[in-house]
C-alpha cells in the first residue's frame, strides 16, 4: 500500500491526499470475508467486515472490463465525497495492487484541477493558455 499511497500524495491536493491517507490507515481494520460474482453483471461483490466483528459488513462491487476497472460501494463515500472509502482500500489490498485505478480519481481533487482554477481565478491566464501550457511540449 505504500507505492499507492505515495501515488496517491503525488496526484492529489494536500488535503484530499490526508483524508484518504485517513481511510488506507482505517482499512487494516477490515477484511475481506466473502467473495462472489453477480452472474448478471459479472462484476466481483466482495463482503468486507469489520474485524473481530463479522455482523458490520459493507460490499464492495468490482466491475473489471477490458478498459476500466470500476467500484461501487455500499456506504457510497466516494459518490457523495469523491473519495475512495477503506473498503475499496480494503479489496485493492486483497486484489494485491500497487496503483490506484483512473477510476477512483475525481479530477476536481486533483493538483493539475487546483492549479488551473488559480491560474483562471487570478485572471494570469484564459482557458486557452491553460490548455495550451498543459498539452505543449
Amino acid at each position: 500500500m505504500r507505492s499507492m499511497e505515495e501515488e496517491i500524495g503525488e496526484k492529489f491536493t494536500h488535503d484530499v491526499f490526508l483524508l484518504i491517507k485517513d481511510q488506507i490507515n482505517f482499512e487494516w481494520n477490515f477484511v475481506v470475508s466473502n467473495v462472489d460474482i453477480n452472474t448478471e453483471t459479472g462484476a466481483s461483490l466482495f463482503m468486507i467486515s469489520q474485524y473481530e466483528k463479522p455482523d458490520r459488513h459493507w460490499i464492495v462491487s468490482c466491475n473489471n472490463d477490458d478498459r476500466n476497472i470500476t467500484f461501487l460501494c455500499s456506504c457510497q463515500l466516494f459518490e457523495s465525497d469523491g473519495i475512495p472509502c477503506c473498503y475499496i482500500f480494503s479489496v485493492l489490498k486483497h486484489q494485491m495492487r500497487t496503483r490506484l485505478p483512473d477510476s477512483l480519481v475525481k479530477k476536481r481533487w486533483t493538483k493539475e484541477a487546483s492549479v488551473r482554477r488559480t491560474l483562471l481565478s487570478s485572471g494570469l491566464a484564459n482557458d486557452n493558455v491553460v490548455q495550451l501550457a498543459r498539452y505543449s511540449d
